[in-house]
């Protein structure tokens, strides 16, 4: 073929040759094949026995190497990268009920496209692999995968009486995988089968970094229709927080969990817990401390009992049940006991009082309750009179996305319009709210006090405040 290119999309110019040679004898045909083209050579050579036989087969040996993966990347529809080399001997019966495979797959400067998997394979890689079957079980001597980060080795037998293979894992480090942590993580035990067709019986231990442990075991059954398994360990509560920002969380979580019949939500049982823990959201500005409790899972349902620590003081709890199936029903209590909430530029409170959320959280759920105001102090800037005035709105060209993932965090950039969010699902609202008192107004030479009461009603995309707040005292010094 005069180029490579006229095969597939993406392939470099530069001929490919095809050679190849046989020698029968009887009904037995040696072969000796080859391919070679731009950054590509492929050698196989062997004895086909009986190939149209009954009990046809295949003994050889094949080598094969590409210099360049990237030339593949438009047939992978996947950005390509590196050089491999495969070294392959062995017999394999064509009905494929007998094998006997030892060979190696060498790599370097792999990418396929995908962030965490090219981190994974980055520099060296090396898989050895010597497996073989007969008509009683597969013997899988040597399965091991080696780059920079992983190691990976499998031994065992899978067999009509009996299987069982052991596992050993380990990830050298999880700071690519897992931002603020560093440390190897690794996965050893086993997974059996008694008999032809029974059920697969798994016993797996995990460690990790900031004391993470857990165990796996049970059974299952081939098809996983029907599972009977137990999950227990312990965890960094930290480990999520790449998936949760801006809001990031600190602390540990514990679990005993268990799936007992068919593996969905509504046979999921146990209880998750943790104490000790801090939830900080900057893009509402809310920090709390020392959040414990638990959450019990039953029936389809997580049961809630939290409480938390607000920094600025007080006391926020949240109970009650949360369906786990769309539309997510809740009859969930939050009380709140002088709970404090502080923006330094603009306000400082206290709050009590009781809200229920009750019905679909997808959309529809009724907000009510009652709130009583406490010591509060709403602050009027004086810094917009004079000075240079706020920062003007910057547009950033080219913006590396290190910066955009910081200003992201730091809630200066608005991902939904106001239309946009009032598109979403609405939710009923009546919040009765109280102040006695003590509703201090300063600044810019005003001190003023004042008390009163409104009725919050309509829905979270149309909010119907009913009420006013009158003056108690007030004094204006220009």
């Amino acid at each position: 073929i005069n180029s490579a290119s006229l095969l597939f999309d993406g392939a470099p110019e530069g001929p490919i040759t095809f050679s190849g040679s046989t020698n029968r004898d009887g009904n037995d045909w040696a072969f000796d094949l080859g391919l070679t083209g731009p950054n590509l050579t492929v050698d196989a050579q062997g004895l086909a026995i009986d190939p149209t036989g009954a009990d046809g087969e295949i003994e050889g040996e094949m080598i094969a190497r590409a210099d360049d993966l990237s030339i593949f990347s438009e047939l992978a529809n996947s950005a390509l990268a590196g050089n491999i080399a495969v070294d392959l001997k062995g017999g394999l019966a064509l009905d494929l009920e007998q094998f006997d495979l030892d060979g190696s797959v060498t790599g370097s400067g792999l990418s396929v496209g995908q962030a965490q998997v090219d981190q994974l394979i980055a520099g060296d890689v090396l898989l050895d692999i010597d497996a073989s079957r007969n008509e009683e079980a597969i013997d899988l001597d040597t399965f091991t995968v080696s780059t920079h980060l992983l190691a990976v080795d499998v031994q065992g037998e899978l067999g009509a009486r009996a299987s069982s293979i052991a596992i050993d894992a380990r990830l050298a480090d999880v700071a690519p995988f897992a931002a603020g942590f560093s440390g190897p993580l690794g996965v050893t035990g086993t997974i059996g089968q008694n008999g032809s067709g029974a059920n697969f019986v798994p016993d797996l231990s995990l460690t990790g970094p900031g004391g993470t442990e857990a165990t796996l075991r049970g059974e299952t059954a081939p098809d996983f229709s029907t599972v009977n398994i137990a999950l227990d360990g312990f965890a960094p509560l930290g480990l999520i927080n790449q998936f949760i920002q801006p809001r990031s969380l600190a602390g540990n979580v514990g679990f005993e969990l268990a799936v007992n019949g068919a593996p969905t939500v509504e046979n999921v049982t146990g209880v998750i817990t943790t104490s000790g823990t801090r939830l900080v959201d900057p893009s509402i500005r809310i920090n709390f401390d020392d959040i414990s409790g638990n959450v019990s899972l039953e029936n389809g349902r997580a049961n809630v009992a939290m409480v938390a620590i607000p920094q600025d003081g007080g006391q926020i709890s949240i109970e009650g049940p949360i369906a786990l199936t769309p539309p997510l029903d809740a009859n969930v209590t939050i009380r709140l006991n002088d709970a404090g909430f502080v923006d330094p530029r603009l306000f400082e409170t206290q709050i009590d009082g009781t809200i229920e959320l009750a019905g679909p959280l997808q959309g529809g759920a009724s907000i009510t309750g009652s709130l009583i105001i406490g010591n509060t102090t709403v602050r009027i800037p004086s810094s917009s009179l004079g000075g240079a005035g706020s920062i003007p709105y910057i547009i950033h060209i080219n913006e590396p996305a290190a910066v955009r993932s910081t200003r992201r965090r730091a809630g200066l950039i608005k991902e939904e319009t106001a239309e946009t969010a009032r598109s979403g699902p609405a939710f009923p609202i009546d919040l009765r709210i109280s102040a006695p008192g003590q509703i201090f107004v300063r600044g810019r030479g005003l001190d003023a006090e004042f008390q009163g009461d409104v009725r919050v009603t309509g829905t979270s995309n149309d909010v119907v405040p009913i009420g006013d707040f009158s003056l108690v005292r007030g004094r204006l010094d220009i």
